[in-house]
């Protein structure tokens, strides 16, 4: 569609007689009766529409997908902020919706253009006094585009009839690329969202396909166990829970901790997702910040998806205006507990290298019968069901730590890898001359690197043994200390054991080699003389 035609749609759909209320905008779904989907013109006509009609929202460009469209990044805010130190000065707390990360889950995309309008229309005024909303409400441009049968991009997906791709136009999972920030979305969101507004809380919005059960919506605190304790009790234990009971009765809609049942030693347990930071969720979790994943059921119609999103979203965003000083002084209070195990004042500090999942007892989760009398196709909805009594593992435990250093050293060659940490906002210092310590260097055992690649890279796993030694750096040496806010999301991009850092995606530029120690290097305590700041 030209620029043209879509300034004439936008004039059509706008104009108005003088003495009549707005007419607002429809979604695609709500002009097709829940048929079809929007495309990205669709979605910018949409907001665009809005704009002309007075809501008080800015849309400006964040990044360009691979395939050259502009990635839209959505404020709402009323009055008007341009910047997170603006919104903090007016003591608002920053919300960011994402939506659409994968192209063919296609319900949190319509929900954020509908709640925008909400806003618009004054349905929301504790929001505009308290929140500023920011959102991406088609993240994954590429693969949403990338339309296809609905049944065979989403087999388990009811409605609508075309939708896109999981991956984007290069071929990637854009909820695995938090940490190594592989794809032009995750390096737009890093630089203009979790590092220039550095939301309080973001809601990531997806739809699941797996086990058939009675619930409309699926959720997720993060579930990284180095998350900061205070934030993960407040979303977990008040938050979530909170939500859940304005659900049920005012909407019947009934929600529950994601996960699927799965058999692990010879019984049903109920399992959650992977507690590696690569998801976003994870991820945001690391930075100190409140995270939520929202899954819609796929075998619920298209516009009952959007219907639990868009309630969802609504109710959690309800409690947060309650009481938005509350998340902010989490946060802030989240920051100074992180710099702080950081320091020499948390000398038993360390972080999780493995993990394994731990349940919080066992609760009845309604579930289709396996020997129903109809056997239902994966994209309908269950038949009979019947409450199972199972252990719910909504969470990890760690099961092997490591010290946590008062900083990682890198050698100046690895300025990629310094790159990347600036981009997650880390603070990266250098020596000004050259200097002395103790600490702990790993001599490689093992180094394998996975022949066929995973998301673009060819990962490597490896065993050793730490050495405790006298290091003598050079000038210019790169350090990385971790009594910082983000000290623990550096330890997990750093330390040559995570499985989710630099070395685990194959990212070093200096060659590992089985007898050579690691170039990473783990610093004891602080080297005289006084750092500077990297240029």
């Amino acid at each position: 569609m030209t620029r043209a035609i879509l300034l004439a749609t936008i004039f059509a759909l706008s104009t108005v007689a003088a003495d009549a209320a707005p007419e607002w905008p429809l979604t695609r779904p709500e002009r097709t009766h829940g048929l079809e989907t929007s495309s990205y013109i669709d979605t910018l006509t949409f907001l665009d529409v809005l704009r002309t009609l007075g809501a008080p929202i800015v849309v400006k460009p964040i990044g360009r997908s691979p395939q050259g469209h502009d990635i839209p990044l959505v404020t709402v805010a009323d009055p008007p902020v341009s910047s997170a130190e603006g919104a903090r000065a007016t003591g608002r707390v920053v919300v960011y919706l994402q939506a659409n990360i994968h192209g063919g889950e296609v319900e949190g995309k319509e929900a954020v253009q509908m709640l925008v309008r909400e806003i618009a229309q004054g349905h929301h005024p504790k929001w505009l006094k308290h929140l500023v909303i920011i959102a991406t409400p088609i993240y994954n441009i590429d693969g949403n585009e990338n339309l296809g049968d609905g049944l065979k991009n989403r087999s388990h997906q009811n409605g609508p009839g075309r939708v896109g791709t999981r991956a984007n136009g290069s071929g990637l999972d854009l909820n695995r690329d938090a940490m190594k920030a592989g794809s032009p979305e995750m390096r737009a969101s890093l630089d203009h969202v979790f590092r220039r507004w550095d939301p309080h809380l973001t809601i990531d919005l997806h739809t699941t396909n797996g086990t058939r059960h009675g619930f409309a919506l699926t959720y997720s605190p993060p579930l990284h166990p180095d998350t900061d304790p205070g934030l993960l009790a407040f979303t977990r234990d008040e938050l979530l829970p909170g939500a859940c009971r304005l659900l049920a009765p005012r909407h019947g809609l009934q929600t529950f901790d994601y996960g699927n049942a799965v058999q692990r030693s010879g019984r049903r347990i109920w399992l959650t997702f992977s507690p590696a930071p690569r998801y976003v969720t994870n991820y945001v979790g690391l930075r100190n910040r409140v995270a939520i994943l929202a899954e819609a059921t796929s075998y619920l119609p298209f516009p009952d998806r959007i219907r639990a999103t868009r309630l969802f979203v609504t109710a959690i965003l309800d409690l947060v205006a309650e009481r938005p000083a509350h998340l902010a002084d989490l946060t802030r209070a989240a920051d100074k507990r992180a710099a702080k195990r950081g320091s020499r004042q948390d000398s038993k500090a360390v972080i999780g290298i493995r993990f394994e999942p731990a349940s919080r007892g066992e609760e009845n989760v309604p579930l289709e019968r396996r020997d129903g009398p109809v056997q239902r196709k994966p994209h309908e909805a269950p038949g009979e069901l019947e409450s199972a009594l199972l252990p719910i593992h909504d969470r990890f435990r760690t099961t092997r730590s490591a010290p946590l250093p008062v900083a990682y050293v890198l050698p100046r060659n690895e300025a990629g890898v310094v790159d990347l940490l600036k981009r997650h906002g880390i603070d990266v210092r250098t020596l000004s001359f050259p200097a002395t310590g103790v600490g702990w260097k790993l001599r490689l055992a093992t180094v394998e690197v996975r022949a066929k690649p995973v998301e673009g890279h060819r990962t490597v796993s490896l065993t050793g043994d730490y050495e405790e030694t006298q290091i003598h750096l050079p000038a210019r040496t790169f350090l990385v200390q971790t009594a910082q806010p983000l000290g623990l999301l550096a330890a997990h991009l750093l330390d040559p054991e995570s499985l989710d850092g630099v070395t685990a995606w194959g990212l070093l530029d200096t060659p590992l080699v089985s007898g050579n120690h690691h170039p990473t290097i783990k610093l004891h305590s602080p080297l005289e003389p006084v750092l500077a700041p990297e240029d």
